[in-house]
């Protein structure tokens, strides 16, 4: 909708484009600790949570078709553009390289939290690369209502998508919330408005007579079981 005033992010084939640059896979490889081992993420929600469900995927990593389509859409020699974000500078940092592969130039601006949500709420964030602990939440419901709810993180303004916060809530049969939050995880990947990049799993860092033979996720964290001393 135009709201961080940066015209060429209102073009879906920009936004597109700035997806298809950035190597997902070599992220989750290369800087995220135990990535290599987690499946990749291909929507905004884990298939285990309630409501989660999804038929489309991000678009493939392909930073010559990107080129090509930022020349479509009127940028042959691509634009600056600002990339906020709260985290530590390796994940926006990369990309940020990867955007400017493409011609982009990149900007990363880090920001301690109550700047950003500053930032956010005047709508002046153009690419935002952050965490998201949807891996926590038992439901999909907040993870919708988080991004495309009416607050001011809401920078899409997509109707489709915002019918779905009402009627999802609506549902108690889980088959039901599924069918009715796909079309708003669907459409994250389709109208190109948020691309997971990698899936983050907690790492625990301990002394080698420790032995730790299992774990699971929960609401509000990573839960260790079979601890024993060698």
């Amino acid at each position: 909708i135009g709201k961080s005033g940066h015209p060429a992010l209102k073009d879906k084939r920009v936004r597109k484009a700035l997806m298809m640059a950035v190597n997902r896979e070599g992220i989750r490889k290369n800087l995220i600790p135990g990535g290599a081992d987690m499946a990749q993420m291909d929507a905004m929600c884990l298939r285990w949570q309630l409501g989660c469900d999804y038929t489309t995927k991000p678009p493939a990593y392909d930073p010559a078709a990107a080129k090509k389509l930022l020349a479509e859409a009127g940028f042959p020699n691509g634009f600056e553009i600002d990339i906020t974000s709260t985290l530590p500078r390796v994940i926006p940092e990369a990309v940020a390289g990867d955007l400017r592969k493409i011609g982009v130039t990149a900007k990363v601006s880090k920001l301690n939290f109550p700047a950003y949500r500053k930032k956010q709420r005047q709508g002046k964030i153009q690419i935002l690369v952050n965490q998201w602990a949807s891996g926590g939440l038992p439901d999909v419901q907040s993870t919708v209502n988080f991004f495309h709810g009416k607050s001011p993180r809401n920078y899409y303004g997509d109707k489709a998508i915002t019918g779905t916060l009402v009627t999802g809530e609506a549902q108690f049969e889980d088959a039901k919330r599924r069918a009715v939050y796909r079309t708003a995880f669907d459409r994250n990947n389709t109208e190109f408005y948020i691309m997971p990049i990698t899936p983050n799993p907690p790492t625990f860092l301990h002394a080698k007579d420790l032995q730790i033979e299992g774990g699971e996720t929960q609401t509000f964290g990573a839960v260790l079981y079979g601890l024993s001393w060698n």
